[in-house]
């Protein structure tokens, strides 16, 4: 049995998104340290989105929607049979709907990090190792999308 293709490099929208995902998390950081509680949720939030849609494009999955990256997070944790994913992705969602309604403590977002930065070292990990999926599956649409 031949020995599978390596991975190719990541197409440059691909780097690009996981880039901005790694930035993003660094920011959340800083604005945790600086107590902007709003602003570290966003980035959070922006840090998964952006490690999502590195993910999508480098699978050939729809990715443009909020719903297309959490479908996506959905199908990504079955298919790796880790549901820590899927889990993670919905403590994401938290820091997104905090960034609009300021009601996580300082506890919450920094318990929040670590789950999200977990979670997006996941996703660029797979991101980074697997090879680009054949011709036919790029149109695969993730289970119970709708278009």
């Amino acid at each position: 049995m031949p020995a599978p293709a390596p991975a190719s490099p990541p197409a440059p929208q691909v780097r690009r998104n996981a880039a901005i995902a790694r930035q993003f998390l660094d920011d959340a950081d800083r604005e945790f340290d600086a107590g902007d509680l709003l602003q570290a949720s966003e980035k959070l939030w922006g840090a998964t989105s952006h490690a999502l849609k590195a993910l999508c494009r480098q699978r050939g999955w729809p990715h443009a929607k909020y719903a297309h990256r959490r479908d996506a997070a959905r199908r990504l944790s079955e298919l790796q049979d880790d549901p820590a994913i899927f889990a993670n992705f919905k403590i994401a969602q938290s820091c997104h709907a905090n960034f609009y309604n300021d009601w996580m403590y300082a506890e919450d977002v920094d318990t929040s990090r670590a789950y999200i930065r977990e979670l997006v070292g996941k996703i660029l990990q797979l991101t980074a190792t697997e090879p680009e999926p054949p011709a036919a599956a790029a149109n695969d649409r993730c289970p119970g999308m709708v278009t």
